[in-house]
């Protein structure tokens, strides 16, 4: 079942077509803004890289974010409207579980092991990076919020065991590693890991996953994706 997986949460715009088990077309463009006017263009021609009309298309997917607010409603409102159009299951997913699933796949970095916490950092564009740690196996053990890379570090000092390492993933990985001096201190040991945004291959593959677990569900839309805001916009209504 082909899957199009649209991401716009931050300085990018990205769509890929997934197939059995294959990315067949991904196409990524580095833009600060533009991407409502890039996204409709870069659908067609991954379609046609991938020798697909829109009818062909399984389900839709789209990264929820956290990031841009204006990228993640641009991507969202086009993803929406493609599944309605075509009367396809449409999936969700956050830029944390892409992240996570890409870290998995992509095997250790080196000096880290499979046992590791998972740190993922995204770019906010802000002071702040939206961060999340994951336990070994997969579970959440401080969910994601927008935080000051030092704080974060403070939050995983008191939750981690002494001499943890944690892998770092995400975009803002590298902040992370920067303000690290101080969880050295406390013993624990980061490892840098990829430092990509998140892309729509990724968002792809993880969709194809959750859709082939929920194959009893029906093909036909399902709505609902809710966009993860987790710092609030520049603009702020009129009082």
């Amino acid at each position: 079942m082909p899957i199009l997986a649209l991401e716009c949460s931050g300085a990018a715009c990205s769509v890929a077509i997934r197939r059995n088990g294959r990315t067949e077309a991904r196409l990524r463009e580095a833009m600060a803004r533009g991407h409502a006017a890039a996204v409709a263009p870069m659908v067609r021609r991954a379609l046609a890289a991938a020798g697909l009309a829109p009818a062909d298309i399984g389900a839709v997917a789209v990264g929820a974010g956290p990031g841009s607010f204006t990228g993640l409603r641009i991507a969202i409102a086009a993803a929406k409207g493609l599944a309605l159009a075509l009367d396809r299951p449409l999936a969700g997913v956050s830029g944390f579980e892409a992240a996570a699933r890409r870290a998995a796949g992509d095997g250790a970095p080196e000096g880290a092991e499979a046992g590791d916490l998972l740190a993922i950092a995204l770019e906010s564009r802000r002071a702040e990076v939206f961060a999340e740690l994951r336990a070994p196996d997969g579970g959440i053990a401080l969910p994601g919020r927008a935080v000051a890379p030092r704080a974060f570090w403070e939050e995983v000092a008191a939750a981690a065991a002494p001499g943890a390492r944690i892998r770092l993933e995400g975009c803002a990985a590298a902040r992370l590693a920067e303000a690290a001096p101080g969880p050295r201190r406390a013993g624990l040991r980061p490892v840098l890991g990829r430092t990509a945004a998140p892309d729509a291959a990724d968002i792809a593959l993880v969709a194809e996953e959750r859709l082939a677990a929920e194959a009893g569900a029906g093909a036909g839309y399902r709505g609902g994706v809710v966009p993860i805001y987790l710092s609030p916009p520049y603009a702020a209504a009129p009082k």
